[in-house]
């Protein structure tokens, strides 16, 4: 039997790309690859993380002997710093090695291009996330296509689906950090909450809720904010679905899992055209779209989104068919199924 070595951040670590792989366990390809996944990374304090790191290196110096293919997930630069030895070894063990990069970095402005260009350019496999990151990476590094794979961040299955909730609530899933833009929502949103009293933001994230609260104070609408800190299982369950619509104003992503889970359960989203997003969302089709920053046009975007209730349906039902097709989990899984195929039989 083949078997692949996983190597990503712990199943406890908060973040796309932990959901990402235990969206990967309910693949058929998980088990046909007796896969297993080698924790590198926890979201903890510096001293428990280099431990981490050093312990699961260890691990690694013993079990990779016996697998076939190493499939490393990289999160921004840091993780790709932390994995570089990770597949170095792999390489020197002639493993095959997958690199999957789940970057929000721009590609041309890394802290440094070299480790990067090595994993890219030796790696048998490197998956990106969107079409924009790989004519980046074509353009830039010496790299055969035929080894380049633009793969999705798969969709949750939902059952019973409500399009377009009246429940008067806009829903911010994500950690709470500049990047993400959230100050921008809060912003905007106090712009026009006072033409809607009755709709509020529930904040479903951990992060900078101090920092948060301070500003929905300032702007005079705490009343109108809910934060929920992280959430999971039946709670995230329950405000997925109830949520009217979900809004990620973030100034940069890879591919926002919040936002592929939001056209799962039907939600109709209001995001930036950042990252992989730019492959599918259409302004006034299946989302509405502003620039990052722009609190002005998101102002709008929201009182448009909030008196319309028709235009949320249709877009929640136009985004719905996305996670049905490009992101459904089943599709996800035999391209990464076939990927490793191909790789094996080399």
């Amino acid at each position: 039997m083949k078997k692949v070595l996983y190597l990503a951040t712990s199943r406890k670590t908060k973040g796309g790309i932990t959901s990402v792989l235990k969206a990967y366990e309910q693949c058929p390809f998980w088990k046909k690859y007796n896969i297993r996944w080698l924790e590198t990374h926890i979201d903890r304090n510096m001293i428990i993380k280099m431990w981490y790191t050093i312990y699961s290196l260890l691990i690694y110096l013993v079990i990779i002997w016996f697998y076939d293919i190493v499939h490393i997930h990289c999160g921004d630069f840091p993780s790709i710093k932390r994995k570089y030895v990770f597949f170095q070894i792999a390489r020197m063990l002639n493993k095959k090695t997958v690199v999957h990069f789940h970057i929000v970095t721009q590609i041309d402005s890394l802290n440094d291009k070299r480790i990067f260009k090595n994993m890219v350019e030796n790696a048998d496999a490197v998956i990106l996330l969107s079409n924009e990151v790989k004519d980046k990476v074509m353009n830039i590094y010496s790299i055969d296509k035929d080894k380049l794979f633009v793969i999705y961040n798969p969709s949750i299955e939902v059952s019973n689906v409500q399009y377009a909730n009246d429940s008067k609530t806009i829903l911010f899933a994500g950690r709470l950090d500049s990047n993400k833009g959230y100050h921008v929502l809060l912003e905007a949103f106090a712009l026009i909450a006072p033409k809607h009293p009755n709709w509020k933001i529930i904040f479903a994230g951990n992060g900078e809720i101090d920092k948060a609260t301070k500003i929905a104070e300032e702007q005079q609408i705490i009343n109108q904010i809910t934060f929920k800190g992280w959430i999971s299982g039946e709670e995230k369950d329950r405000i997925f679905r109830e949520a009217s619509f979900l809004c990620l104003p973030s100034y940069a992503e890879a591919f926002p899992m919040s936002v592929v889970e939001a056209w799962a359960y039907g939600l109709p989203v209001i995001c930036t055209p950042v990252g992989g997003l730019k492959d599918f969302v259409r302004d006034g089709e299946n989302a509405l779209l502003f620039e990052p920053g722009d609190i002005s046009e998101l102002a709008r975007k929201l009182d448009l989104m909030i008196t319309n209730s028709s235009l949320r349906k249709n877009i929640a039902e136009k985004s719905h068919e996305l996670s049905k097709t490009f992101f459904n989990l089943q599709n996800i899984g035999v391209q990464l199924d076939n990927m490793y195929t191909s790789l094996l039989s080399k």
